[in-house]
């Protein structure tokens, strides 16, 4: 037999979502069924008593293209979401490997624990898995110092999902970005406050 080398562990955790929501099915909490009924009346109006997720314009846009263009919904976000995770799993194998240096079996720990989290089965259908992956990229992208693509990735998680979490994110990896350029990166920083600026005012105008 030939040796097992560890690209193989790296399709073998990627491919537990995809198994995950296969097996898991359309059990939705009733957010998920509430962002579904947005795009699938591809308006941006309250439903359900709830307010129209202004907050993921990214999300509700292409959900909504699924319907405009025939696909059925919930499964497309079901199957999309899965993929989410699995690439969230492979960014953060490649972080913890090769960008903070961790031994093998700390990287391999740290991607089974991940792939297994109750997390990823209670957050399918949702923009979770995503901005999860694209935030791991743009944490990536600083760590190459390949500063448009880290504007770019941060551009979509604040799309994706703009919430606390997302806009430390995107302060935090500015600020780690000042310190390396010696700097302040004042493009990136008003391109992403216009964004998540516009989205909160949107949000707040439609409640």
């Amino acid at each position: 037999m030939g040796r097992f080398k560890p690209w193989y562990f790296w399709i073998a955790f990627s491919l537990i979502p995809i198994a995950l929501g296969l097996i898991w099915g359309f059990f939705f909490d009733e957010r998920t069924f509430v962002a579904f009924s947005h795009a699938d009346n591809r308006a941006q109006v309250a439903v359900l008593g709830e307010m129209a997720p202004l907050n993921s314009p990214l999300t509700i846009g292409f959900l909504a293209l699924v319907g405009w263009l025939g696909f059925p919904i919930a499964p497309t976000a079901l199957v999309l979401s899965a993929l989410g995770w699995s690439v969230a799993i492979i960014a953060i194998l490649y972080l913890t490997r090769h960008v903070f240096r961790c031994r093998p079996a700390v990287v391999y720990l740290t991607a089974l624990l991940l792939a297994l989290n109750p997390v990823v089965v209670s957050t399918l259908g949702t923009r979770i898995s995503w901005t999860v992956a694209v935030g791991a990229l743009a944490i990536l992208s600083g760590a190459r110092k390949r500063w448009s693509y880290q504007t770019g990735a941060l551009l979509i998680v604040l799309l994706l999902n703009l919430d606390l979490s997302a806009i430390v994110l995107a302060l935090i990896l500015l600020g780690i970005r000042w310190r390396v350029q010696r700097r302040f990166p004042f493009r990136p920083f008003l391109i992403l406050t216009v964004v998540a600026c516009g989205c909160a005012a949107a949000a707040i105008w439609q409640f």
